[in-house]
């Protein structure tokens, strides 16, 4: 605990998103560390610029961090780093993951599948009912739902999750205080005294700049097994999201709209270009080979129902890391293939994906 304090003080000089913080845990080997640097320390390190310098010079006299944490602790927020044990595993095997993440509620933990749905903003009564449909069809089927308690899509997505009567995981591009936009100041509430988790790596009191938002859609991509997009036209902020996901290795599913709506422009290009399309939760479980009982199954009947090129590479795995392209040599199997296999024995919890693009049996 008593380094995360100095991670907060990071967290408050260095924008998220930039790499900034990583490379100065790695140079310095704790954020305390760096607090006690000197000028010529910091110098030392080479990727830091005089601004930088002088930006963490001056912090270290005018932030006061004590009062931050005490702060924290009124409003009931809590904190998590990527070295603490409930810090979220898919996000932390992500490329650039969050050192820091602020929360208020509490985190699912990693044996429960988590899967987004994401849409715009500007969305049809059609998109709306998808979304809730699908977040509430999710929920009941114990699947805990990501999204970015926007207006529109996110919005309906949470309400159909807490309706489901399961936990979601609302992910903002602001301070975890902050609710926006203020019309799903209802639904915050919700989700934040019981019915799920609201999380940000934005510090607290951080108010919404339009960049923050796609810088926010990594983690909304890296904290889910798979994402569905409802509703998303020719250039929205859903593509980035979907862009994150499918670097991630992770499955892309899209709902088909109206061919001359413009709000469905985006998801049936994705299903033109190979997504899954879904209408229905079970359409989802079932192309990734999830058993409405699998969550609470044993491995030996998880085995059972694996597919062919899942069995082949599972057979492969063991307890020592085996990287993708060693799989590929080993099974002369397309690359593709190979990925969705790997992203399917992910979510049975059945392999685990590490750093590097690197594989183990769990």
């Amino acid at each position: 605990m008593e380094d995360i304090k100095y991670l907060v003080w990071l967290n408050h000089i260095f924008e998220p998103g930039t790499k900034k913080i990583t490379q100065i845990l790695d140079f310095f080997g704790t954020a305390r560390n760096a607090f006690n640097s000197e000028y010529l320390d910091l110098k030392a390190s080479m990727f830091l610029t005089e601004n930088d310098i002088k930006k963490i010079i001056s912090s270290k006299r005018e932030f006061d961090i004590d009062a931050c944490m005490e702060n924290l602790l009124k409003k009931n927020i809590l904190i998590v780093s990527k070295n603490c044990k409930n810090y979220p595993s898919l996000l932390k095997n992500t490329d650039n993951p969050p050192e820091i993440l602020y929360y208020i509620g509490e985190i699912p933990p990693d044996n429960l599948i988590k899967i987004s749905i994401i849409g715009s903003r500007e969305s049809t009564q059609y998109g709306r009912t998808m979304a809730n449909k699908l977040g509430r069809e999710l929920a009941s089927k114990n699947v805990v739902v990501v999204s970015g308690m926007a207006r529109g899509i996110d919005a309906a997505t949470h309400q159909g999750a807490i309706d489901g009567g399961e936990k979601t995981i609302a992910v903002l591009g602001t301070g975890v205080d902050v609710c926006y936009p203020l019309e799903n100041f209802n639904l915050y509430e919700k989700i934040s005294q019981g019915s799920g988790c609201i999380i940000s790596e934005y510090p607290p009191e951080t108010t919404a700049k339009p960049r923050f938002f796609p810088v926010r859609n990594r983690i909304v991509a890296g904290l889910s097994d798979a994402t569905i997009v409802v509703e998303s036209g020719k250039k929205s902020g859903t593509s980035i999201t979907v862009g994150y996901a499918l670097d991630f290795g992770r499955e892309v599913f899209a709902v088909p709209g109206q061919a001359t709506s413009p709000y469905s422009v985006g998801t049936n290009q994705l299903i033109k270009e190979g997504a899954a399309l879904v209408t229905s939760a079970q359409d989802v479980l079932d192309f990734l080979g999830i058993i409405e009982s699998e969550q609470g199954d044993s491995l030996e009947n998880i085995k059972k129902s694996l597919a062919p090129n899942e069995k082949l590479i599972y057979e492969f795995l063991n307890h020592n890391p085996i990287s993708i392209d060693e799989i590929k040599i080993r099974s002369n199997m397309d690359i593709k293939d190979i990925q969705f296999a790997l992203t399917t024995l992910e979510i049975k919890r059945i392999i685990k994906r590490l750093p590097g693009q690197q594989f183990i049996k769990t």
